[in-house]
């Protein structure tokens, strides 16, 4: 593993609980961000409680502060929260992570007249479009800590252990599993199965480790890009015929499984990270799992 690790120290271990989560971590977190998160989601979902919508994305993140503020006290807090203001990073990052989504959307239904569908479906680019994006945007940003948990805390500690693509990979399956209430309630997550669903979030997974990790842990980027994926989503399925949808989803699963190909033989798997001159890598000051 390349990516340099430096841990912060550690207070001195407690018994009990307090102990078996300084000792734990990475256990302790799921364990929280899966029930903070389902306690909520789950009687929402089957008594459509809608308001509870806006406490639920930032379970995850205050399952992630807890636990760094239990591990590492306040200075942990911080060394967690700062990744959300880590906004240097350079114009063409914000370009990708912004826009990069529209070519894994637009691909598939340029490809999908081979397989019967009726092509390209591009809105009209006008400034009504752009404030729709950038104002559904940033109410998604607001609602959502999914990512100060995911790649802010879960991330450098498995990568610390298993490399980038490993942590990845894993990362990927309990995020798509945290998903899991939505499988059990009517709506277009149901619809497109979990298996397919599983594939296409690991995939995502590792390109915001990309992401992360070539940024120098940039929480804030990755956040950006998670919630453009959703935001362009919300503004252009509905301009996509529904005869049309199985073809893009499979068509949209293999771009994906193309881009994170090359994304791990262009940058390599130990460390999927872009590596400008001056910059000499992901620098991530973590705790580790000591178990």
């Amino acid at each position: 593993m390349h990516t340099s690790v430096r841990p912060l120290a550690y207070a001195r271990p407690s018994v009990g609980v307090l102990g078996w989560i300084r000792q734990h971590p990475l256990a302790a977190f799921f364990v929280l961000a899966f029930g903070l998160t389902w306690a909520i989601e789950i009687p929402m979902q089957v008594f459509q409680l809608t308001p509870l919508q806006f406490v639920l994305g930032w379970m995850p993140g205050l399952a992630a502060i807890l636990v760094a503020g239990a591990v590492d006290g306040r200075g942990g807090i911080r060394a967690l929260l700062r990744r959300l203001l880590m906004w240097r990073v350079g114009a063409q990052w914000y370009v990708v992570v912004a826009f990069g989504f529209l070519v894994l959307w637009f691909g598939p239904q340029a490809l999908n007249p081979l397989f019967g569908g009726s092509g390209l479906h591009v809105p009209e680019l006008s400034p009504a479009l752009l404030v729709g994006f950038v104002g559904v945007l940033a109410v998604r940003m607001l609602l959502s800590s999914e990512e100060l948990a995911w790649s802010g805390f879960a991330l450098p500690r498995l990568q610390a252990r298993h490399g980038a693509l490993a942590a990845s990979l894993v990362l990927g399956v309990i995020w798509a599993c945290w998903h899991l209430p939505l499988f059990f309630t009517p709506g277009s997550q149901r619809d497109l199965g979990f298996g397919l669903f599983l594939a296409g979030t690991v995939c995502t997974r590792v390109i915001l480790t990309w992401v992360f990790n070539s940024t120098r842990g940039s929480v804030l980027l990755c956040m950006l890009l998670h919630q453009s994926i959703n935001t362009w989503t919300d503004l252009l399925a509905p301009m996509a015929p529904a005869a049309d949808q199985a073809s893009n989803q499979w068509l949209g699963l293999g771009l994906n499984l193309l881009l994170v190909a090359g994304l791990i033989i262009v940058f390599g798997a130990s460390r999927l990270a872009h590596v400008a001159a001056g910059n000499p890598g992901s620098e991530l000051p973590v705790g580790v799992d000591r178990a």
